[in-house]
């Protein structure tokens, strides 16, 4: 259970946590904060700049018309709709959305203390890491099968399509200074986190 492999380890204070989808990648970001570390996700990010009044609105509104606003907002679940089955229109959002994801993620990194950036797609490309270099990238992993149940848990009726365009396992592993086994309980993980990984972050 826990941390079970590294590589190329040189802690730093610039932290990504990665991970497929229901792979747990956001319970291992909290886990960190609950020991100290200052933690900012991609999706918060995307949250308040399509939120109203937020810097991404206009752009959206003017690239997929005001049938994705409620109430000056973006509304999420009417943009996936749009974007999901379509690559076309999934990369001009992603082509508006991910400059001023990379802007406020580098003013978060660039702070004091250790900083974690809880990132879904990196390993997918795209230029994340020369924008904002990591010291450490932790990668989180489970079985499929797990991730499937977790998916079901939640309701997420095409979680097949969503892990089909993901990365694979192997593609995280290359870029990953370090991965957490994150099959077993909470309690578990959370404590060899605690045990193994924090100390050597936190004697920075």
């Amino acid at each position: 259970m826990g941390i079970f492999h590294y590589s190329n380890f040189v802690p730093g204070p610039r932290l990504a946590v990665t991970g497929g989808i229901g792979s747990g990648k956001s319970t291992i970001a909290k886990m960190l904060s609950q020991l100290g570390a200052h933690v900012i996700s991609a999706d918060e990010i995307s949250h308040r700049l399509l939120g109203e009044g937020g810097r991404a609105v206009a752009l959206v509104t003017k690239a997929f018309g005001t049938q994705v606003l409620t109430d000056g907002r973006v509304d999420r679940k009417k943009l996936a709709h749009i974007v999901f089955s379509n690559a076309d229109k999934k990369q001009m959002l992603e082509e508006i959305m991910h400059p001023l994801i990379q802007v406020e993620a580098a003013d978060f990194l660039r702070l004091p203390g250790i900083r974690v950036y809880d990132v879904p797609l990196l390993a997918e490309g795209g230029d994340e890491q020369q924008v904002n270099p990591f010291d450490v990238i932790i990668n989180v992993w489970v079985p499929l099968k797990y991730r499937l149940q977790r998916l079901a848990q939640r309701g997420q009726k095409d979680a097949q399509a969503r892990i089909k365009v993901q990365a694979r396992d192997w593609q995280r592993f290359a870029l990953a200074n370090v991965i957490v086994d994150n099959s077993g309980t909470k309690d578990e993980v959370f404590t060899a986190i605690q045990k193994e990984l924090w100390p050597k972050l936190s004697n920075l």
